[in-house]
C-alpha cells in the first residue's frame, strides 16, 4: 500500500463544476485508469464519484452526476491497517481517501487496480448507458418539435399484455405464442387460423400475409422512412402509404394516424385496419369532413413521418407509442393541443377470449381488436370533431426532413471508435473528400485549411463505388498529409456523403436532373460538426461539376443555420495553367498519359501507386 498525497490526486473536480463536468467525467472513465473521482468544496471534501454512480446518472436522466456522499475513508495517512480491513471487506475497491476533519489529504492505493477485461466491461456500460440517455433526450426533442404543431394530438400507449386479465393458465399460453416469430403464422392450428382471420380465412391465407409481409420494402427520403408501392389482394400502398378504401382522398380535414403494427395493420387485409373502421364511424355519425390517413410504420419509426406532414389546427394527429409516458411530461404544458388517453384495456374486456384475437403478441391483432379500438378512439375524438371547415386553412409541416437518433448515436460511437477528442476553446475545420486518387489540389485544399484553424478534420469518403477503393484512397490522404500537424484523417462514415445521405454524388455523370441533397448537408450540421465542434468546412471551387457545384451552394445555404461557415478555396492550376482535378488524372491514366497524370500528383500519391502497382 501506498499514500498519496492530495495535491498529487489528478482525478478531483469542484463541486461547483458539476454541472459543467458531466461530459469531463465520463471522458475520465472511459480513458484512465482512476477509478475514484474525488469532488471538493472549498479543500473539503464533499463525495466520491465512481463508475457505478456515473451509471446511475445516467439511468437517473440527471443532468448532474450523482455523488456518494456515504464514503468510506480513513482518518490519517499512515493507518494501513484501517485500510486493508477496508480493501479486503470490499475487494473491488483499490483506493481509499483520506480524511481528518473534512479536509482531504489524499487517498490509500492498495497496490492493485483493475484489469482491462474490468474496464473494458465497465466501459462498454457507461457508453451504453450514455447512450440510452441521450436517445431519450432526443426523443423528447422530436416530441417538444411535434408539439410545435397547430394540429391536436391524440396519444395511446401501445397495447400490452398487462392490460389484459389472464389467468395463469392464459398467460402461459401467450407465453408459448410469444414464442413463434412473425412468420409463422401458418404454424397456427386450423381452429387458431379461423378465429383469428375471421371471414378472411381460405386455405394458403396465413401464407399469403406472410408473403406480403416479406414484401415491405423500405426506402428512406431525407431521413424519413416509407414503404415502396405495391398492390396486392392484401395490401396496397400508394405514395408510401397503406390505402384506407373507403374515403380515398374525399376529406377536406385530416386524421393522421401512425404506430406500430397495430396501427398499420400488419396481420390484416386493407378492408380490416383501425383506419378504415374508424373511417366508418366517421361517416355513420355525419363526419364526412375527415379523411382518415394510414401513415404508419410497422415499427418505432412512424414518428419521423409526422416531420413532412402538412397539417392544420383542424386536423388531427393519433398517435400509438411505446414511448407514452415521455408525451404524457408535456400535457399539462399543452392542455388544448395534447390528449394522453388512458391505456387500452377497456377493449380486452369487451372480448372473452382475447388470446384468440391475437397472434404472438398484443401489438399483432385482428380485425375483431381493430375495431374495438376504432370505437374507443371515436368515442374519445368525438368532443373534438367538427361538421364546418373553416375557410382559408393553412396547412404547414415542421421540415422537410428527419435525423434520427441512430445518426446521432452512430457519431457519439464513432467519437469513441476513433479517439477524437471534443476541442471547446479551439478553432476546428473539416474538408470532405473523395481522393480518387489524391492530387496536388486536394493537397492545396487541405494546406489552406489548416492554416486557417487550429485542427482540421480531413473526412475521406468510405463508399466503395470508385476507380480506387475506400482503404486505397484513405492511405493516399494520410501519406499526402503526414508532414502536417493539426490534420486528422478519419474516414467520413455512414452518413457524410454516402449512399443514404446524397446518392447523387456516385452518379454525377449520369445526372440530368440535380435533386434535393438538403438532408447530407443537415446531418452534418445538425449532428457531426455538433459532436466535433466544427465550425469551419472548406470546400474546393468548382466549375465542370454541376453536382458538386450545387453541393457547394446547398452547403451554403444551410450550415450557417448551425453555425457553420463554408469557405470556399479557389481551385489549383498546374504549371500549363490547366486545372488539377481527379477526374482529369483518370482520364489520363485511362489514355496513357502516365506524364500528363503525374503532374498532377503530389510525389506522396506517386509512390504509393508505384507500391500498389509493384505487388
Amino acid at each position: 500500500m501506498i499514500f498519496e498525497e492530495a495535491h498529487k490526486v489528478s482525478a478531483v473536480v469542484e463541486r461547483k463544476e458539476l454541472a459543467k463536468t458531466p461530459e469531463k467525467i465520463f471522458n475520465h472513465f472511459m480513458n484512465y485508469g482512476d477509478e475514484v473521482i474525488y469532488v471538493l468544496e472549498s479543500g473539503d471534501i464533499y463525495g466520491i464519484i465512481t463508475p457505478r454512480d456515473l451509471l446511475e446518472t445516467y439511468k437517473k436522466s440527471n443532468k448532474i452526476p450523482v455523488v456518494n456522499c456515504g464514503f468510506s475513508y480513513i482518518k490519517e495517512k499512515n493507518d494501513f491497517y484501517s485500510a486493508r480491513i477496508i480493501f479486503e471487506k470490499y475487494p473491488k475497491i483499490h483506493e481509499i481517501a483520506v480524511v481528518k476533519k473534512g479536509k482531504f489529504l489524499g487517498v490509500v492505493k492498495s497496490g492493485y487496480r483493475k484489469t482491462w477485461d474490468e474496464w473494458q466491461d465497465i466501459r462498454q456500460q457507461l457508453l451504453d448507458a450514455m447512450m440510452e440517455m441521450e436517445r431519450i433526450e432526443w426523443i423528447k426533442k422530436d416530441i417538444r418539435k411535434l408539439l410545435k404543431l397547430k394540429t391536436r394530438l391524440f396519444v395511446y400507449r401501445y397495447l400490452h399484455v398487462d392490460d389484459m386479465k389472464l389467468t395463469d393458465s392464459e398467460r402461459v399460453l401467450y407465453e408459448e405464442k410469444h414464442k413463434i416469430p412473425n412468420g409463422g403464422l401458418s404454424t397456427l392450428t386450423l381452429r387458431e387460423q379461423k378465429l383469428f382471420f375471421g371471414g378472411s380465412y381460405s386455405p394458403g391465407y396465413a401464407h399469403q400475409l406472410v408473403r406480403n409481409l416479406e414484401e415491405d420494402g423500405v426506402i428512406y427520403k431525407n431521413g424519413i422512412p416509407e414503404f415502396k408501392d405495391k398492390s396486392n389482394k392484401i395490401c396496397t400502398i400508394q405514395n408510401g402509404r397503406r390505402i384506407v378504401p373507403n374515403l380515398p382522398g374525399g376529406g377536406k380535414k385530416k386524421i393522421v394516424m401512425i404506430g406500430p403494427c397495430t396501427i398499420f395493420g400488419a396481420f390484416v387485409s386493407d378492408e380490416q385496419t383501425v383506419e378504415v373502421y374508424l373511417q366508418e364511424k366517421l361517416l355513420e355519425n355525419g363526419f364526412s369532413d375527415y379523411e382518415v390517413i394510414n401513415s404508419s410504420f410497422t415499427m418505432e419509426e412512424s414518428l419521423p413521418r409526422l416531420f413532412n406532414e402538412e397539417l392544420s389546427e383542424e386536423d388531427i394527429v393519433i398517435i400509438m407509442t411505446k414511448y407514452f409516458d415521455m408525451w404524457k411530461i408535456y400535457e399539462k404544458d399543452y392542455p388544448m393541443k395534447l390528449k394522453c388517453m388512458e391505456s387500452m384495456e377497456t377493449i380486452w374486456e369487451e372480448i372473452d377470449t382475447p388470446l384468440d384475437y391475437i397472434f404472438n403478441e398484443a401489438t399483432h391483432c385482428n380485425h375483431i381488436v381493430n375495431q374495438k379500438i376504432a370505437e374507443k378512439m371515436f368515442k374519445d375524438l368525438r368532443l373534438s370533431l367538427c361538421k364546418n371547415n373553416k375557410k382559408g386553412v393553412w396547412r404547414e409541416k415542421i421540415q422537410d426532413y428527419y435525423i434520427s437518433w441512430d445518426v446521432a448515436e452512430y457519431y457519439k460511437r464513432y467519437l469513441q471508435k476513433y479517439s477524437l477528442r471534443e476541442w471547446k476553446n479551439e478553432v476546428i475545420g473539416a474538408v470532405v473528400m473523395t481522393c480518387n486518387p489524391f492530387t496536388k489540389g486536394h493537397r492545396y485544399l487541405i494546406e489552406q485549411a489548416s492554416k486557417s484553424v487550429d485542427y482540421v478534420y480531413v473526412f475521406v469518403v468510405e463508399e466503395n463505388r470508385f476507380k480506387f477503393s475506400f482503404t486505397e484512397r484513405f492511405e493516399m490522404v494520410k501519406c499526402g498529409t503526414m508532414d502536417l500537424k493539426n490534420i486528422f484523417v478519419i474516414p467520413s462514415g455512414k452518413f457524410v456523403i454516402s449512399e443514404r445521405t446524397f446518392i447523387q454524388y456516385f452518379k454525377k455523370e449520369y445526372v440530368q436532373n440535380i435533386e434535393d441533397m438538403d438532408y447530407d448537408v443537415h446531418v452534418f450540421g445538425e449532428v457531426v460538426a455538433r459532436e466535433l465542434n466544427i465550425k469551419y468546412r472548406f470546400v474546393g471551387e468548382e466549375r465542370n461539376d454541376k453536382v458538386t457545384a450545387k453541393y457547394n451552394e446547398t452547403m451554403k445555404r444551410i450550415l450557417p443555420q448551425y453555425d457553420v461557415e463554408v469557405i470556399e478555396i479557389p481551385r489549383l492550376n498546374n504549371d500549363n495553367d490547366e486545372m488539377i482535378s481527379a477526374s482529369s488524372v483518370r482520364r489520363y491514366f485511362e489514355n496513357g498519359d502516365i506524364k500528363r497524370a503525374k503532374d498532377m500528383l503530389p510525389e506522396s500519391t506517386i509512390k504509393y501507386l508505384k507500391g500498389r502497382d509493384s505487388k
